[in-house]
């Protein structure tokens, strides 16, 4: 069972006195009033005096807010000056206001729906009746199109409409709108049937129900009224008070939720009375460049609200940047020389345009830095919170019994199996020898390990991996005895030990995400087992920005906050650096035509589809938004060549009157790891002076971290083979070419196992060896080939459909030639022929072992043919010296592949290389051929080179040497031997 501690809240920020602009407005309050201005002019301020001189009078003003934590914070502001005063502050949102109504005058209340139920019962409704939507068969089964409609669906209860209207306002108008009234009807029939609602429905049955005059206020307030959609707007009409409204339409950010710009327009018409502008800002940075360009509606009574004074004193700047990880360490020195200067962490914010994607790079820098973040739940989308995807995948493996390759990895790496890279690599061995299927990829190994468990049974001792088994199966258990999601997740998470794990760090950032994890599992009604946690997964997975979980406001871990700009909007700090302002991010790449947009419909009509100036506008308001955060001083960074294309800087830093120029050089480093580094060079550098050296080794010693004791610098002790030597070896033919040709290479992909995934190619290449072997084998038959391929490459892992196509054909070609070649060879003696023999060379036992593709009887011995995926072809002078080939005869001359055996000699054939026929290559026996190169002394070429590589293997030591290979070699980044130069 969770527990929670109630802390009470830091002492507010005494409220600013009234100007002579907010004092008018507030005199003149009677009637309505809207007040309009820019960041930073006070329009929080006036609501609050405003509710304050309400209740001083002896009123019940009703004060609306944008969301839950704004309607908390102006809660605790104007609770602050009432000096002990008795009063219930009536300070709420919209919605919350809505439910009040439908509790005191409605029959029934049904349950809320969240938004991703709705969208599930919306693509429900799609599905079932496909012949409602002709002409669009094909759009009804997508997501894309399901929030479509969704969306006209919540415009139209935001205008009061009814289905009989949407379908009288469709006509002509398109297929789908004028398929969506009928649509809407049974929308609506489902949701009363199962005793549910939506947001939009609920506003609008609260407007109905609304008495004619609700007579319990006397005054209404309204902080960030362009921020309401229709709906709203008419229910707080309704309420018949007299009415204070204050907000900036350049600041609308929310019109995927039916605000515009343009409510201030109808404010007149409306509540009639007064508008007024705030045009003194106290905010000193200078954004009247964006402002001046947004298309702000004429006000009757007013004039555009572009004209804002900003105060003295405020700085803004753009800088560059060419990676999103060189963002993110750019942040983390801009905000720690902050800090230096005498800023407090909890005076600063970063922003991004989207939470979800940009959020985790930069909390990582600020992590490295030692920099603390506050806020840090409430600023990830709970989706890609690392504790909670380990959760959800959790769920996931319980509920059906699989999970995907990147998931079943994040589970075994997580605490909950708490698999390092050994254990995994143990992992992976050990289902190969039982499982087999070499082909497989490590990630589809692991996803196979964890869906089909009767392995373990062969497998031995797999230690954590069993517990972790047992865990999913109490967890599956739990589930079909009808238990909850939360209940199931948090009984994985304490029954795993997890947080006895945690480090006192870990458990404050970690234990914060959690609480909101668990807490928005177990809100509101959810159904029982695997369908609850199916219905959590598409909740939490439709949540692009971070969710409003709490009811209260409440001061989070002092330090910097990391936001998205509709997290941010309503407040302010007095340094903000915003984060991936380039274009195609900012603004953002205009997404394909919708079939059904909800911005074309109107109370009356049914409007041609909005051009991109909109668009463009919208962008702009957001942008202008989240500049206005910064009260003093904001720095905007642009990524180049941000997803491997290149960028430029945003149009809007231009309007601003900057120029993105490279970021300047920390004065000092962020973190401990920087101040290591920095120190050290200045110990070594031959251009200081001997006292400056020293004084630097003085201040390393007196830092007292171990990266700081010269003891554990890399590079500094004498390099090392002790330990390595050895009596045997095991090899293979590929693994003796790579020891002669690299050793380091040896080392890293055979010692080390530090090979990346394979590739496209080399995943084609190994089918196309598996379906020769089966028309060898007989059992694939020829006709039956081309769909093998097929079914084949759809296994593999394309990111690209074309791609996959060509592959398709090219191994189909490349089996076309294999036929055409064999029907011309002897019959084969063995296909994919295994062998080991010993060999002793130079005091080393090597194991020599390896499998042949196909062996052919001669009149002069055995042929051994080697198939080749490549398309480049080698020269025919290094097919004669190719270890690989020579090993294979050795094999046959030592009886490996039958008792006395003699080699005829080798050939390489070209599968993917040739017309008619593959491209082939040949090596003379070694009986015909025994040396290659003068001063061999050994019987063989073969047996000279194995002498060479027993020589590497006993003294231990695997430089790096320079090849033809070295271009296409994994390892070429950072190899000492500069291979991977050109």
């Amino acid at each position: 069972m969770m527990t929670r501690r109630l802390v009470w809240p830091a002492a507010l920020p005494a409220l600013p006195e009234l100007n002579a602009e907010q004092a008018a407005v507030l005199a003149a309050w009677r009637g309505p009033v809207l007040a309009l201005g820019g960041p930073g002019t006070g329009k929080t301020v006036l609501a609050v005096h405003a509710a304050r001189a309400e209740v001083l009078a002896g009123g019940r003003p009703l004060v609306f807010a944008r969301t839950r934590q704004a309607a908390s914070h102006l809660r605790n502001l104007i609770t602050a000056g009432m000096a002990g005063r008795a009063w219930q502050p009536a300070v709420t949102t919209v919605h919350a206001f809505a439910r009040l109504i439908l509790e005191r005058f409605g029959d029934s209340y049904p349950r809320l729906l969240t938004a991703p139920e709705q969208e599930f019962r919306v693509r429900e409704l799609l599905a079932g009746n496909p012949g409602r939507w002709r002409g669009l068969e094909a759009a009804i089964t997508t997501g894309g199109f399901a929030r479509q409609v969704r969306g006209v669906l919540a415009r139209a209860r935001q205008l009061g409409l009814d289905p009989e209207d949407l379908t009288r306002l469709g006509k002509g108008a398109g297929p789908a709108w004028e398929a969506i009234g009928g649509f809407f009807a049974e929308y609506l029939d489902v949701l009363d049937a199962e005793e549910v609602i939506d947001y939009a429905e609920l506003v609008h049955r609260a407007r109905i129900l609304l008495p004619e005059r609700f007579g319990e206020v006397s005054a209404v307030v309204v902080d960030d009224y362009p921020e309401l959609d229709p709906s709203g707007l008419g229910l707080i009409a309704a309420l018949g008070a007299k009415t204070l409204a204050v907000g900036d339409p350049n600041t609308v950010i929310t019109a995927f939720r039916g605000a515009h710009p343009h409510a201030v327009q109808v404010f007149p018409g409306l509540f009639g009375g007064t508008v007024f502008e705030l045009r003194q800002s106290y905010r000193s940075v200078d954004l009247s460049g964006v402002r001046s360009r947004l298309p702000v509606p004429v006000v009757a009574g007013a004039g555009r609200g572009c004209a804002v004074r900003a105060a003295a004193g405020g700085s803004a700047a753009a800088y560059l940047v060419g990676s999103e990880a060189q963002q993110a360490k750019v942040i983390a020195e801009l905000l720690r020389q902050a800090e230096l200067e005498g800023l407090g962490f909890a005076d600063m914010a970063v922003l991004v345009r989207s939470a979800k994607r940009a959020v985790g790079p930069i909390l990582r820098a600020l992590a490295r830095a030692g920099i603390p973040v506050g806020a840090m739940a409430a600023s990830v989308p709970l989706a890609e919170a690392w504790p909670v995807r380990v959760l959800l995948a959790a769920l996931l493996l319980a509920a059906d019994g699989e999970v995907d390759a990147e998931q079943a990895e994040l589970l075994l790496r997580s605490p909950l199996a708490g698999l390092d890279a050994l254990g995994l690599h143990e992992l992976l061995t050990a289902h190969q020898a039982v499982v087999g299927q070499p082909a497989l990829r490590p990630g589809q190994r692991l996803v196979l390990a964890l869906s089909d468990t009767a392995w373990l049974g062969q497998a031995g001792d797999v230690g954590k991996l069993q517990e972790f088994l047992e865990l999913i199966a109490a967890a599956r258990a739990a589930l079909a005895d009808g238990k909850a999601a939360d209940e199931v997740a948090w009984a994985l998470y304490e029954d795993s030990g997890w947080a006895a794990e945690l480090t006192a760090s870990q458990a404050r950032r970690e234990l914060e995400i959690l609480r909101v994890f668990f807490t928005f599992a177990g809100a509101g009604e959810r159904r029982p087992g695997a369908a609850g946690v199916h219905m959590l997964l598409a909740e939490i997975a439709a949540q692009s920005i971070a969710a409003d979980t709490e009811r209260e406001a409440r001061p989070g871990q002092p330090g910097v906050e990391v936001l998205s700009v509709h997290q941010a909007k309503g407040r302010q700090w007095p340094f903000v650096i915003i984060a991936g302002v380039q274009e195609g991010a900012w603004p953002a790449v205009a997404p394909a035509a919708a079939l059904i947009d909800p911005a074309q419909l109107r109370s009356d009509e049914v409007v041609p589809k909005l051009d991109a100036r909109e668009g463009l506008a919208a962008e702009r308001r957001l942008f202008y938004t989240a500049c206005a955060t910064a009260a003093r001083r904001l720095v905007l960074l642009s990524v180049a060549g941000a997803s491997g294309e290149s960028c430029e800087p945003s149009r809007f830093i231009a309007e601003l009157g900057l120029e993105a120029v490279h970021p300047p050089q920390p004065k000092l480093p962020v973190d401990v790891a920087g101040l290591v580094a920095g120190l050290r060079a200045r110990a070594e550098s031959p251009e200081l002076s001997l006292g400056a050296r020293q004084a630097s080794a003085r201040l390393l010693g007196e830092l007292g971290v171990r990266s700081a004791d010269p003891a554990n610098w890399w590079g500094v002790r004498e390099l090392s083979g002790a330990g390595y030597p050895r009596s045997h070896a095991r090899l293979s033919p590929s693994q003796l070419g790579m020891l002669l040709e690299c050793p380091r290479r040896f080392f890293l992909s055979r010692e080390a196992r530090a090979d990346p995934p394979s590739g496209e190619l080399t995943e084609l290449g190994s089918m196309i060896h598996r379906l020769v072997a089966d028309l060898e084998r007989g059992e694939l038959a020829a006709a039956d080939a081309p769909q093998a391929v097929t079914e084949a490459i759809a296994q593999l892992p394309y990111e690209i459909a074309w791609q996959a196509a060509a592959h398709r054909d090219e191994a189909v070609a490349a089996l076309e030639r294999f036929r055409n070649w064999e029907a011309a060879r002897p019959e084969a003696v063995g296909v994919e022929q295994t062998f080991e023999f010993g060999y002793r060379a130079d005091g080393i036992e090597l194991a020599i072992h390896g499998t042949v593709d196909r062996l052919e009887r001669t009149s002069q011995g055995l042929r051994i043919v080697d198939f080749k995926s490549a398309t480049r072809l080698p020269s025919q002078a290094s097919v004669a010296g190719l270890e690989q080939l020579g090993v294979y005869q050795l094999a046959v001359e030592a009886g490996a592949l039958g008792a006395g055996e003699a080699s005829a000699g080798a050939e390489l054939v070209f599968l993917r290389a040739g017309d008619v026929l593959p491209k082939q290559l040949r090596q003379e026996s070694l009986r015909s051929r025994p040396h290659l190169e003068p001063g061999e002394t050994k019987p063989t070429w073969v047996e000279h080179r194995l002498a060479r590589a027993a020589d590497i293997l006993r003294a231990g030591e695997f430089p790096a040497t320079p090849c033809p290979n070295c271009r296409s070699c994994a390892f070429a980044a950072g190899c000492p031997g500069g291979g991977g130069d050109d």
